[in-house]
């Protein structure tokens, strides 16, 4: 899922969700309020800049990426917005076999926002302004379709299951997971949060996900709330999330994001996150806390699997998706579109 708010961090989604949460009256989502994580020292010092190199072929393709997904060991797929395509790509940037989706007849996405696979020939995409999801082969032929009573926001698969992160709004729905289940979606005990002072705000709850290679799911809170749960397909173990020092005051003393000029106030936690399946470890894309010209600078930052840190770097480009190529590289979708390959923490 990506949310347009501006230049200093942008989602290329509409924050018409997010706009709408604020005039929505919402119950408490969880019984108490979120917890700070652990911080980052002198996190700018210790994070030396990203080598990266631009991958100009890639940026002429013009995509408007929406989501980003590692495939494991061979590569990522992109999602387009309005184009609403498909490409599957190799670690060496070889298109692997590539999709267009129909938006209209029976097959019809109209506004795709996430995709992931199930395996080799089947995927899941999301269709945000239609609150669906649905399953494809390879040839684009749909094999299931879930009519969902909430905002579907982002699809992953784990374990041989795939599983749907809703959008909360005013406390609906009143869970941040749910597993696919034929035509149904089982809601698992996994609860959305509450900041004091914020608990209507839809930012709260927006959560990102990675498979682990164990077949557990990674979820982490995107915004606000600086934690994560390892859910190993029926309870979940819940952990602090390492972030930069220099953006403590945003999590310490949280406030609305109402209006743009909010946004340079928001607390960012996680987003694009893979695990490296070498390792287990798990990498993210964060804020570092200073400004650039145009933007704020990005990061990203490695944890362990029990997300203690263990390095990072600062980035060069205003990136908004990354996705693995190697141990050592990543790939970097920038807000503007660009492309690059970038030295990983």
């Amino acid at each position: 899922m990506t949310y347009a708010v501006g230049r200093n961090w942008t989602w290329r989604r509409p924050l018409r969700r997010c706009v709408l949460a604020f005039a929505l009256a919402g119950g408490a989502c969880s019984p108490t309020p979120a917890r700070h994580s652990r911080y980052i020292e002198e996190f700018v010092s210790r994070s030396p800049v990203a080598g990266c190199d631009s991958l100009p072929t890639m940026t002429a393709q013009g995509f408007n990426v929406v989501d980003l997904v590692a495939t494991g060991d061979s590569g990522f797929l992109v999602l387009t917005g309005l184009s609403r395509q498909l490409v599957a790509y190799d670690r060496a940037l070889h298109i692997r076999w590539e999709l267009e989706l129909p938006e209209k007849g029976p097959n019809g996405i109209g506004s795709p926002e996430s995709v992931a696979v199930l395996n080799d020939s089947m995927f899941y995409v999301v269709d945000g302004g239609r609150n669906l999801v649905k399953l494809f082969d390879r040839h684009g032929q749909e094999q299931n379709t879930i009519l969902v009573d909430f905002f579907p926001a982002l699809v992953r698969t784990a374990g041989g299951a795939a599983y749907v992160l809703p959008t909360v709004i005013g406390g609906v729905p009143d869970h941040l997971l749910y597993r696919v289940d034929g035509k149904e979606l089982d809601p698992q005990p996994l609860n959305p949060q509450i900041v004091e002072g914020v608990a209507q705000n839809a930012f709260v709850n927006m959560a990102a996900a990675t498979p682990r290679p164990d077949g557990g799911l990674v979820v982490i809170h995107q915004f606000y709330v600086p934690q994560a749960y390892i859910w190993n397909g029926a309870t979940a173990k819940r952990f602090n999330v390492p972030v930069p020092d220099q953006i403590r005051g945003l999590f310490d003393h949280p406030r609305p994001v109402t209006r743009e000029e909010d946004l340079p106030f928001l607390p960012v936690v996680a987003l694009s996150p893979y695990v490296d399946p070498a390792s287990g470890d798990i990498v993210y894309l964060t804020r570092s806390g200073r400004q650039r010209a145009d933007h704020s600078e990005k990061a990203l930052v490695r944890v362990d699997s029990t997300f203690h840190y263990v390095s990072s770097r600062l980035l060069p480009v205003d990136a908004l998706f990354v996705a693995p190529l190697t141990r050592d590289s990543v790939v970097v979708v920038s807000n503007e579109g660009e492309w690059n390959r970038c030295v990983a923490p």
